[in-house]
């Protein structure tokens, strides 16, 4: 049949086929590029953003301790205190909307849940030892601060190692399922391009014998 066809249809089909494979293999190789790029930008900008922000909650609530703990020991309160435990409570719930944004999965919100209560605790610790402070009781609001807001802050801490050590873990995952997308992806280009490679010569083997095959019988027949 192949050799009843025309030169122009013989080469047309034998290209074609090649050209194909080669489309087939650009295609596929661009699909698995922009599955690792999506892998690699969860990895560098979704898992950094929370890490960030998780690291923003914490160092947040270790500062409103701190200055509570000044204030208690030195039994003075400074004109701006108020202003900047407003600012640092400000700041937390700005970096944990920031995370809920990011749609995180269930096991990371349910951590992020815990840690945003034990932050909540220690708010209502601080703002019932600042209402002493407030009406000069600085013995009773150091009695009952310093103990509660040193287990708070214990307590923030050690949620916010959980939720780094569950982001690292995911973070591996996707760098496992990135380097398996690309092996996945280099071997079945490699297994088209050998493919077209051997399409291609097997056609033009085909193509150039259906031509000159004819033309040695007709210079055969000349002679």
């Amino acid at each position: 049949m192949f050799n009843h066809l025309k030169i122009g249809v013989r080469l047309g089909l034998g290209f074609g086929a090649v050209l194909l494979l080669l489309i087939a293999t650009a295609v596929i190789g661009l699909v698995q590029a922009a599955r690792i790029d999506a892998n690699l930008n969860t990895i560098t900008e979704n898992r950094l953003l929370k890490e960030r922000a998780v690291h923003t909650m914490e160092l947040n609530q270790s500062a409103a301790n701190r200055m509570m703990f000044r204030i208690l020991l030195q039994q003075r309160l400074e004109s701006d205190d108020l202003q900047r435990l407003q600012a640092i409570k400000t700041s937390s719930d700005a970096a944990y909307q920031s995370i809920l944004d990011l749609k995180p999965s269930l096991e990371l919100q349910s951590m992020l849940s815990k840690m945003h209560n034990a932050i909540l605790q220690g708010r209502t610790h601080q703002q019932a030892a600042m209402a002493q402070i407030k009406l000069g009781n600085f013995g009773q609001a150091q009695a009952d601060y310093l103990k509660v807001g040193l287990e708070n802050s214990r307590a923030v801490r050690a949620q916010s190692e959980r939720i780094s050590q569950l982001l690292r873990e995911q973070t591996d995952t996707l760098t496992a399922k990135s380097a398996a997308d690309y092996r996945a992806a280099r071997t079945l280009s490699i297994g088209l391009a050998v493919t077209a490679a051997l399409l291609a010569s097997l056609a033009a083997w085909l193509i150039t014998r259906s031509i000159t095959r004819p033309l040695s019988e007709a210079v055969s027949v000349a002679q």
